[in-house]
């Protein structure tokens, strides 16, 4: 009656009906379930049945998840739904949901809260199951309750039974696989403990629930960081784990997600290359794929001369590639000549690793260190580093430039620009900021005429460099110019910023380059337009910097 009242809107009739039902003691369970709903349809806390030192374990499982439901904390109360569950012990869907509610209410300090969770891991619904998840990521979070509160110095003991829960979830007999990676999609949004997530993982993928994974990896890795690593820990105990995750990205708005497993793949040594990439990835991803397959089957092993030839040819017979080749390979191994037998190079920009192989074999004991913010570009550069037995030689890093800098430990001996090119002279600034530039440090930088670096130009001017340009063109477009800077840092005091703010003109340039540059991403520019800009940039840097860009021009 209080049920059906408080459902069809009669709030004060409701409320005496419920009143009415309470001192009752001989009240069978379902009423009792039926006084928790009518409470709940009329939010009203305050009117939940009151639990004693004798309440079953049902009824206390009721009030609950109706305190739960309308977060509600009442300490009392959660201490006597533990004391009935110690009196009497509780089925596994019981469980469950008291789980659910401890873990609403944030009475997650307390070992007792997670042997529950352990128990329910035996319902028979994914839904619990789901439930018992969600709560047991939660377990080691601090807790606002007086009953988590007083048990803070047991969360050692709390998480050992978070991790007993996780090493449970693969022996499941769920009809539900999808339940478990709903369940642990929520749990790595906000507050879950890494290790958890990463046992679940294992557990998952040891147990070949293999979609269950998919779907988690899917939905987080987008926005989560913590599903990288998690991902990587999997990988490791579930190889098998990666060969079947091309299944899960059906739309190409997902392949950032994809891109990144490949990453990981890649650092785990496993192939990266698996059935229904090449329908799932943009453009420059299929193409670079191919590549590593042309590579993988046609050259040799341990031979980076083998390496760089096919790159080369497949270039040359089947797509097109931006890297450093023809008359740029020669300034840039020249560049490296230079140096002393034990330096180390920092290149920006790997994209498939052509510049960081040539430059380590054109010099026997030359190091380096790559960067690249493109997943897809850096898993298979680093294919490409192994394959060509260099691995020892040539680190490559995942990241955007600016953050993967001041997380390094080095100092580049020479310094390699060849990614965007409005970031060359930010990069720059930040090495010398650091000290990562050594005192007679050498730069070199691609692509200055076309698509173009004029505030690179600005800087570099008016920095203590010696500055030489090489007019080369570009890889296969023999029609369109270049420039290649080689500056040697000169042993002097270096400012960080600029000496004098660039002219309208010249930022009005770089915007235009960069615009361009953004065009080229999504569609396919034709040569004609890269001359036109090659020459808008030619006119504005030489109106801006005069005699000291002609005195410093060479042909290669």
């Amino acid at each position: 009656l209080a049920l059906s009242l408080a459902q069809a809107g009669s709030r004060v009739a409701a409320v005496a009906a419920i009143q009415a039902l309470q001192p009752q003691a001989d009240r069978e369970a379902r009423d009792f379930a039926a006084c928790v709903a009518a409470c709940l349809e009329l939010r009203a806390p305050e009117l939940l049945p009151g639990l004693h030192q004798e309440s079953p374990v049902p009824e206390a499982v009721e009030v609950l998840w109706g305190m739960a439901s309308m977060h509600h904390v009442d300490a009392r109360h959660e201490q006597l739904a533990l004391q009935a569950v110690a009196r009497s012990p509780a089925t596994a869907a019981q469980a469950a949901r008291l789980v659910w509610a401890f873990a609403r209410l944030q009475t997650i300090g307390d070992p007792a809260v997670a042997k529950l969770a352990e128990q329910a891991l035996g319902s028979r619904s994914s839904q619990d199951v789901a439930n018992c998840l969600w709560a047991c990521s939660r377990l080691t979070v601090g807790s606002k309750s007086s009953v988590g509160r007083a048990a803070r110095n047991t969360r050692a003991e709390t998480a050992q039974a978070a991790a007993n829960v996780a090493a449970a979830i693969g022996t499941l007999g769920v009809s539900s696989p999808p339940a478990l990676a709903r369940a642990l999609w929520l749990t790595s949004r906000k507050g879950c403990p890494k290790a958890f997530v990463e046992s679940t993982l294992v557990a998952l993928g040891a147990s070949r629930r293999l979609r269950a994974v998919g779907r988690l990896l899917c939905r987080t890795m987008p926005r989560n960081a913590l599903s990288v690593s998690s991902f990587s820990t999997a990988l490791q105990h579930a190889p098998a784990l990666w060969g079947e995750l091309s299944t899960f990205f059906p739309a190409a708005s997902e392949h950032r997600a994809l891109c990144e497993m490949m990453w990981v793949a890649a650092g785990q040594q496993q192939s990266v290359l698996c059935a229904g990439l090449d329908a799932t990835l943009p453009l420059e991803g299929k193409r670079q794929l191919h590549l590593l397959r042309h590579v993988e089957q046609t050259a040799t092993r341990a031979c980076p001369e083998s390496v760089l030839k096919h790159i080369l040819e497949f270039a040359s017979h089947n797509q097109w590639l931006k890297i450093c080749g023809g008359s740029k390979l020669k300034v840039l191994q020249s560049a490296c000549q230079e140096l002393d037998s034990d330096a180390h190079v920092l290149e920006f920009g790997t994209y498939i690793s052509f510049s960081s192989i040539a430059m380590a074999s054109s010099h026997p004991d030359l190091t380096v260190t790559t960067l690249e913010a493109h997943p897809i570009s850096a898993a298979v550069a680093l294919r490409l580093v192994r394959w060509s037995g260099l691995e020892s030689r040539i680190k490559v890093v995942l990241g955007p430039s600016d953050l993967s800098v001041a997380a390094l430990d080095v100092v580049a001996d020479l310094v390699f620009l060849d990614h965007s090119s409005r970031r060359y002279h930010m990069d720059l600034q930040s090495l010398i900021r650091n000290e990562q530039l050594s005192p007679c440090g050498l730069v070199v930088a691609d692509n200055v005429l076309s698509p173009g670096a004029p505030l690179f130009l600005h800087y570099i001017f008016q920095q203590p460099f010696d500055c030489r340009l090489y007019e080369v063109t570009e890889f296969m477009m023999e029609i369109v110019p270049d420039w290649m800077v080689v500056a040697r840092r000169l042993p002097a005091e270096c400012g960080a910023g600029f000496a004098e703010v660039p002219a309208a003109e010249l930022r009005r340039c770089a915007l235009a380059v960069h615009r361009l540059c953004m065009r080229s991403m999504h569609e396919v520019i034709e040569q004609e337009e890269w001359v036109a800009n090659a020459a808008r940039v030619r006119s504005v840097c030489t109106k801006s910097f005069g005699a000291k860009l002609t005195s410093s021009l060479q042909r290669v």
